[in-house]
């Protein structure tokens, strides 16, 4: 199903950010602004990541599925094993409780490891090193760079599926990759639950697009994770 949106990246001038942020403002204002009971049901309201890792292991089918997508930011691809590069930055950047100085509740308990690769987090799974979460976080971004991160992530993920309360941008993944909004919005009318292997999510503490904004600051993260392998690492 074809997404009927004010945002098309080929529309887009190249190297102009303010244009893709302003395209996407306007398509975000098309999207419905609250997540609705259905949403809750489809469990894509983000990862709870404060339990610790069980000995229970992905299935092999499932770590493919996840990397068939191609989901990933920056050389790092969600279910797939990190190249000798990634695990040499892995092993310089490992982060422990005595090293990490972020406040974003993500798992590294058993049977996984976190590192960081400048300002970008993974967390890999320690068997396979194969990675489960990709993140980043921001404590204090103005209004404008929450702006500039999503127009990053629309430049990778295009058009997102839904946002919410004008904080929270998300981008949802089935089977045959990325449901546009038109398809949320259809199986949402006729009450039907859409697979959901894997989402993208960008999260605010200020709004997005509220005016009267710019001089304020606040928390912003994206996380980039598959509920999939989260539920039988019981990580979510």
């Amino acid at each position: 199903m074809k997404t009927n949106s004010k945002f098309n990246n080929s529309e887009l001038p190249r190297n102009c950010n303010e244009c893709l942020i302003r395209y996407l403002l306007s398509f975000i204002l098309t999207l419905n602004l609250t997540v609705s009971a259905y949403a809750d049901k489809s469990n894509i309201l983000g990862t709870n990541a404060t339990r610790t890792a069980s000995k229970t292991y992905p299935k092999a089918e499932s770590l493919k599925k996840v990397e068939s997508l191609k989901i990933g930011w920056l050389g790092y691809i969600l279910g797939r094993e990190l190249n000798s590069s990634q695990k040499d930055t892995a092993r310089k950047n490992k982060i422990t409780s005595s090293t990490s100085k972020d406040s974003t509740a993500t798992p590294s308990g058993a049977g996984t490891y976190k590192f960081r690769d400048k300002d970008l987090n993974i967390v890999a799974d320690s068997k396979t090193d194969r990675v489960l979460i990709i993140f980043q976080n921001v404590e204090r971004a103005s209004q404008q760079q929450v702006r500039n991160m999503i127009g990053s992530l629309v430049t990778v993920f295009h058009d997102p599926t839904l946002s919410a309360h004008d904080k929270v941008v998300y981008w949802v993944y089935g089977d045959r990759g990325k449901y546009s909004s038109a398809q949320f919005e259809d199986a949402k009318t006729r009450q039907e639950t859409l697979s959901i292997i894997a989402t993208v999510k960008l999260q605010s503490e200020i709004p997005i697009m509220e005016k009267d904004q710019e001089k304020t600051s606040g928390r912003v993260y994206y996380i980039i994770s598959s509920e999939l392998l989260l539920k039988q690492l019981n990580l979510e």
